[in-house]
């Protein structure tokens, strides 16, 4: 369940960056980046056993989206931390 948009979550583009902006303590962001990390540990172990080309290359891609999906809440983060100092 999301929780209710507050109204410094109103001004940002997405939810989840109104969500950043919140999350001083970076509670939010270990949140994510450790769900990250556990669904490229699954793709991982997927990759690990044998696969069909596409099945391959699909689980290839997720897993860098995983990879970019982390680099991309670490930036936002950062960028929304930077402007609160």
């Amino acid at each position: 369940m999301e929780p209710t948009p507050t109204p410094t979550a109103a001004l940002y583009g997405t939810r989840i960056e109104g969500r950043l902006a919140e999350d001083r303590e970076g509670v939010l962001r270990k949140q994510l980046r450790a769900e990250l990390a556990r669904a490229r540990r699954s793709i991982d172990a997927q990759l690990r056993a044998p696969q069909t080309p596409k099945a391959f290359a699909r689980l290839t891609a997720m897993r860098e989206l995983c990879l970019a999906g982390t680099r991309t809440v670490d930036k936002v983060w950062r960028r929304l931390a930077a402007q609160r100092a």
